[in-house]
């Protein structure tokens, strides 16, 4: 300490600490311990015997009495000499047999108090989970920090671990929130495709629930795969065949039947109008069937145009053109029970036959019809032989709608043996009012003697656009030899006379 000499302690008996006057001097037997207190301030104690004491310039001796220390060796008395008297010290008392002790040490607590205390960072203290602990007083000492707790590392618990102010600043997520999520296959919002939801719990996003991913597409009207296209399994629109179809529309494709969850053939083709292309685009099952259109159409007859109803048709070139119409009736009388006609007296149909016997006038009947067929059906009377009954007797056709027609002609072919009407009077007849009248379209004039299948074509313009019937009628009106009489074959009711039509017969 600053202002002591070598061997000498400076002692204030005020005890403030503060130092001793310069030429003040005492033995080298005092013996100061110092111990620093809270204040800063020194504190002085002192250890010895009772010892006299010279002051230097007085003459005069004193005893202080030392303080509690133990006891060293007594001091030795000193002497000194002035001027008119020499003064000696006395000996020096005994030392005390006690051990000396630690000195007055400096009082920091009362036993038993406590205090708040803290030893992390200053403004760390009670912020986030960081709170000040406990210290006790023991021994007159403050015991250590207890029960603090000190910042730490944050651990994603939803707590501001490191006492920054801040809850898991460092963590992916903080717990309580959530957010959308999904870990497919496929697409979210796309088909069955859908976000799910995922929970944070200690800073750590927990895997997805409730999301829906792709899966397998199959047959039921819904996106299963996601992929923005509904019931595409596999094997769809791969071509297939339609059984029950016709024409064009046979031809399909897969898909998907989503009432039954199955994979079918389905029409891939729609009926459209016919054209001329070998095709049947109707499905109806004829190819190039067009659709009817009426068009005036030209036959030749003797040479000569004649014009009539036609529609059009497709040619052998794919080229539309226009010809006659179809038959609106007709008959090869290939069947018997045709239900086309109704009989009279020695009227039938059957196969084709050479008359028994030869008549006496004319030519017998023909061996086979005019369509040679199998079933070689004619109509005629009394087939392979004469007639005998007066008649009249009729063959009459069933009723025929012409009602559209604008044009009408009547074709047939004949094998007749008869003489003139005036005798034997066979004809063609026509009624447009349910067989109330009969209008005559030919009669045989003359003797007729076929022997051959001969065209007849009668023009039956006045009644189309009717409702109509035909027959064919005989009668013997003498009965001057046999004769075959009626042979009739492959009966047409049409807009146009056939092909190869000749003449109209009259």
């Amino acid at each position: 300490m600053p202002g002591l000499r070598s061997g000498a302690y400076a002692l204030n008996l005020e005890g403030d600490g503060s130092g001793p006057p310069p030429d003040a001097y005492f033995p080298a037997v005092w013996v100061v311990t110092m111990t620093t207190l809270r204040t800063g301030t020194w504190r002085w104690a002192f250890f010895a015997a009772v010892f006299p004491v010279a002051v230097a310039g007085c003459g005069e001796s004193f005893q202080a009495t030392a303080g509690a220390g133990g006891g060293g060796a007594g001091a030795t008395g000193g002497s000194t000499t002035s001027s008119s008297t020499t003064a000696s010290g006395g000996t020096g008392g005994v030392g005390g047999t006690a051990t000396g002790g630690t000195g007055g040490a400096p009082t920091d607590c009362t036993n038993g108090e406590t205090q708040p205390c803290y030893t992390g960072p200053a403004n760390t203290a009670e912020v986030g989970e960081c709170k000040k602990g406990t210290q006790t007083c023991k021994d007159n000492e403050w015991g250590l920090c207890e029960d603090e707790v000190l910042p730490a590392a944050d651990v994603c618990d939803g707590l501001d671990n490191d006492c920054d102010g801040l809850k898991d600043e460092d963590c992916p997520c903080r717990n309580g929130e959530v957010q959308d999520c999904f870990e497919g296959p496929g697409m979210p919002g796309v088909g069955i495709c859908k976000k799910g939801l995922s929970a944070c719990e200690n800073g750590v996003w927990q895997p997805c629930e409730g999301f829906v991913g792709a899966k397998d597409e199959t047959c039921n009207d819904i996106d299963d795969d996601c992929d923005g296209e509904t019931d595409d399994v596999q094997g769809v629109g791969s071509m297939c065949t339609l059984a029950d179809a016709l024409g064009v529309c046979k031809t399909g494709k897969k898909q998907c039947n989503s009432d039954k969850g199955l994979l079918e053939c389905f029409p891939a083709v729609e009926p459209s109008q016919e054209i001329c292309d070998d095709l049947d685009n109707d499905c109806n099952g004829t190819p190039d069937d067009l659709a009817f259109e009426v068009c005036t159409a030209t036959v030749q007859v003797g040479g000569q145009p004649v014009t009539c109803q036609g529609a059009f048709i497709c040619n052998n070139q794919n080229v539309e053109m226009c010809a006659p119409l179809g038959a609106i009736f007709q008959d090869d009388f290939s069947n018997a029970q045709s239900g086309k006609w109704t009989f009279g007296s020695e009227w039938q149909v059957g196969p084709a036959k050479l008359s028994n016997a030869p008549p006496t006038l004319g030519n017998p009947d023909p061996v086979e019809d005019h369509t040679i067929t199998m079933d070689n059906g004619i109509a005629g009377v009394a087939i392979g032989g004469s007639p005998v009954s007066t008649g009249p007797s009729y063959l009459t056709s069933k009723e025929i709608d012409a009602t559209a027609y604008t044009t009408l002609f009547l074709s047939y072919w004949r094998w007749l043996n008869t003489t003139s009407n005036l005798t034997r009077p066979h004809t063609v007849e026509v009624t447009k009012d349910s067989g109330l009248t009969w209008v005559m379209i030919w009669t045989n004039g003359q003797d007729v003697f076929d022997n051959q299948w001969k065209l007849m074509v009668h023009d039956l313009n006045q009644f189309k656009g009717e409702k109509i019937q035909i027959r064919f009628g005989f009668a013997q009106l003498t009965s001057n030899g046999t004769i075959s009489g009626w042979n009739i074959d492959d009966v047409h009711v049409a807009s146009c006379p056939p092909p190869g039509t000749s003449s109209i017969n009259q």
